[in-house]
């Protein structure tokens, strides 16, 4: 008998090699009001939306932009981002068809939108490997607030003993601890290390 039922996986860092990327979206945004980002700032909002990272850089830099026009501006960016430069980080396909072949039940969920999400899935093909989707834009307080992962608890209807969470992040990981779940950082762990999970 399988230890799990459902997994719920994370999306960047964790699924797609997108961070370097959204560093550079991040660092370009800031330059063009002439403020310098870092590494440590950057790692800070690997897990808030889109919304609230906008809401942060208006506050801590006093930008005078409109909010809604910052948002626009950031999420255009990204979303170039995620069309041109992000790939799936090797092996992952593989992982997700593993998941499928063996029966897991899988809930992507992310701090990312709905309309990124969807195109990248689109592009990929990879709307098959999901059984449920929580968006960013489906809660009100991203990680590491647990709402998120809460969220996919209700949608599962499961006990949360037989879900294991998979992440990439520090926020990632508190946000599934404080729902009580099992989580397994996997930024530095080999495909071999994850496989080993489920056997």
């Amino acid at each position: 008998m399988k230890k799990y039922e459902w997994i719920f996986i994370d999306f960047d860092g964790t699924l797609v090699d997108s961070l370097n990327s959204l560093y550079n979206v991040y660092l370009n945004f800031l330059k063009k009001f002439n403020i310098v980002g870092n590494k440590n700032e950057f790692t800070k909002l690997n897990g808030p939306t889109l919304t609230e990272i906008v809401s942060y850089f208006k506050k801590r830099y006093n930008i005078n932009e409109n909010e809604s026009e910052l948002l626009k501006t950031y999420e255009h960016e990204i979303e170039l981002s995620y069309s041109q430069n992000v790939k799936p980080i090797p092996g992952r396909e593989i992982l997700l068809d593993f998941f499928r072949k063996n029966g897991y039940n899988v809930a992507l969920v992310t701090s990312c939108s709905q309309k990124i999400i969807l195109s990248y899935l689109n592009d990929h093909n990879w709307n098959s490997f999901f059984d449920v989707i929580i968006y960013g834009d489906l809660v009100t307080h991203s990680k590491p607030d647990p709402e998120i992962y809460n969220l996919a608890l209700t949608k599962a209807k499961c006990d949360r003993e037989k879900i294991l969470v998979l992440e990439d992040s520090e926020n990632g990981y508190i946000s599934a601890k404080k729902a009580g779940l099992n989580c397994i950082v996997v930024h530095n762990k080999s495909q071999q290390e994850i496989f080993s999970l489920f056997q």
